[in-house]
């Protein structure tokens, strides 16, 4: 009936309310912000009808420091003041008295302008990614820890500065890029990012939103440079910064070192962690897949049945074209990377020479090769194709076929040892509709052996499950890896939804900085032990532990020691 009276009023007479609306039209709001502009015109079309008049809370800006006396005139116009600080006064009042000719603001020579209070905006952004709830992160900040004074790095190629929800975690920006001058060196430029990437940014969001109150920094290194300026990245972060957790969800299209951890970059996060309290989180990968899946993986003892040099991908195909092949299938312009290693990285001249090879399946011949010689040298056990950072362009569509030979056992006439391989296998263009053999024991690549480092396999956020294409151990020394497993397939980052390990890393990240702010002093391996142990525990089709972390029951672990 007020509603009924008001329009009829409005439309039919042209009373004080018309008046009042008039006023409106001209747009002459005076010291008001539009926002406490509107809602005074509410308050004078409800007294001009008769209605109650609702009380606003309005923040006053005044010309100088606000004074005792200029509150004792507030309150003399009818104001109920709620505070002041500084140019600062907070009052409330019925909506139209802000506008009346005798005690409005217009009176009040000593204030400047007024709106009604902003939106309170809370330090940490608050929770957006449905995997924060799924760990239980949400119930520890309930038990009163958020990630305080915990130190939070993440590393990729790039971040972006613009993102607001990014932004809303207060991240610190770092470049970290190589310097010629010195063996060593490095510069970091502050407050910039090397390139923008939504990859980086969904991680720093996801670690950010699990550890609200952690600081957050974000390092990137320009492209071009990996893995160096990433290694300078890793050594920035635990030196300089006195990271408590570092995390980092990438991963190189070659090999640095074999499965067993051995190789130069471990060596380096074995020599940064070994002094710190640091610890390393890393996204395992994303090769166990097979049919369907972007990435693969094939793992094998080379296998040379009929002494032709040629692995037996199938011992017991009919004939030698079908036994020495693996096949899959590829679209035309499909970009493709392939590569291989093997375990002879320790030897100061190497024994083994492995050769890989891509051929058309209809006709037999070779469209790509990838041949480096390592025997009797001291080249690294890789190879690819094609390497050099660059991608294979599938010249036609149909079924391509990968070939490994071993060269330097047909050079000599005999074959050496067995010699150990992991072959990798990416489609940048989509997933491979056919793949004859994979296998997905093995196929984790991060494989650092420092206590420390903690590989970080992906389960489904739903329903814990680990997901097909998440890597799994064990790894070539025998070590079980992932240690820990984290949701994927989540929303709320820079992607509509963000699968893959490098989603569930900087959750796990942020797991232990909540644990690490319960308990500063406790080791990583303590903690990380703590989230294996209340886990929700199953078992991968290798017969690896998979422990899908809980970081509530961790927490009240911890407290309860």
């Amino acid at each position: 009936m007020k509603t009924t009276s008001l329009l009829i009023l409005v439309v039919l007479v042209g009373g004080i309310a018309l008046f009042a609306a008039g006023q409106a039209s001209d747009g002459h709001t005076g010291k008001m912000a539009w926002d406490l502009y509107r809602a005074v015109e509410a308050g004078q079309q409800q007294r001009a009808v008769g209605d109650d008049v609702e009380s606003i809370t309005a923040v006053l800006l005044t010309r100088a420091e606000a004074t005792d006396a200029g509150l004792q005139i507030l309150r003399s116009f009818g104001y109920s003041v709620i505070g002041a600080m500084g140019r600062f006064i907070m009052v409330e009042a019925p909506a139209d008295r802000f506008a009346d000719a005798e005690v409005g603001l217009d009176v009040l020579d000593f204030v400047t302008n007024a709106s009604l209070p902003p939106p309170s905006l809370e330090s940490a952004a608050p929770t957006i990614t449905n995997g924060t709830a799924a760990i239980g992160a949400e119930d520890v900040w309930n038990l009163g820890y958020r990630g305080d004074d915990v130190v939070i790095a993440l590393i990729d190629d790039g971040f972006d500065l613009d993102n607001t929800t990014l932004a809303g975690h207060n991240p610190i920006f770092y470049t970290i890029t190589p310097s010629p001058e010195k063996v060593g060196t490095y510069s970091t430029e502050i407050g910039e990012a090397a390139q923008p990437s939504p990859h980086g940014t969904s991680c720093a969001i996801i670690a950010g939103d699990v550890a609200p109150d952690a600081q957050i920094h974000v390092l990137s290194y320009p492209k071009g440079t990996a893995p160096l300026g990433w290694i300078f990245a890793v050594h920035y972060a635990v030196y300089t910064l006195g990271a408590d957790v570092v995390s980092t969800s990438v991963e190189f299209g070659g090999s640095y070192c074999h499965a067993d951890g051995t190789g130069p970059v471990n060596e380096l996060i074995s020599r940064f962690l070994a002094d710190s309290g640091t610890a390393l989180v890393i996204a395992a990968g994303n090769w166990a897949g097979g049919s369907g899946s972007s990435r693969w993986h094939y793992e094998a003892r080379f296998v040379d049945s009929d002494g032709d040099f040629n692995h037996d991908f199938t011992a017991d195909a009919d004939t030698a074209w079908d036994r020495n092949t693996l096949r899959f299938s590829a679209r035309k312009g499909d970009q493709l990377l392939l590569f291989m290693e093997w375990d002879d990285w320790g030897a100061d001249s190497h024994r083994e020479d492995l050769d890989l090879y891509i051929l058309d399946s209809q006709y037999h011949v070779v469209v790509g090769e990838s041949k480096a010689q390592q025997f009797g040298g001291t080249s690294n056990p890789v190879e690819g194709v094609p390497g050099g950072g660059r991608m294979f362009v599938a010249p036609a569509t149909g079924d391509y076929c990968i070939r490994v030979r071993n060269r330097a056992a047909a050079a000599h006439g005999e074959a050496t040892r067995p010699v150990h391989f992991n072959l990798f296998a990416l489609s940048k263009s989509g997933p491979f509709a056919f793949v004859e053999h994979s296998t997905s024991c093995g196929s984790i690549r991060e494989a650092a052996t420092h206590p420390q480092a903690v590989a970080v396999g992906a389960v489904a956020v739903d329903t814990q499950e680990l997901r097909d294409y998440s890597s799994r151990g064990p790894t070539g020394g025998g070590l079980d890896k992932p240690e820990l497993c984290a949701p994927d397939g989540v929303s709320g980052t820079a992607y509509p939804s963000f699968t893959g390990s490098s989603a569930s890393a900087p959750y796990v990240a942020g797991a232990l900085a909540l644990l690490r702010s319960a308990d500063p002093d406790a080791t990583v391996n303590r903690l990380v032990r703590l989230l294996q142990d209340t886990a929700t525990t199953s078992v991968d089709d290798c017969g690896n532990p998979v422990y899908a972390i809980d970081v509530l029951g961790a927490m009240r672990a911890l407290l309860e020691e």
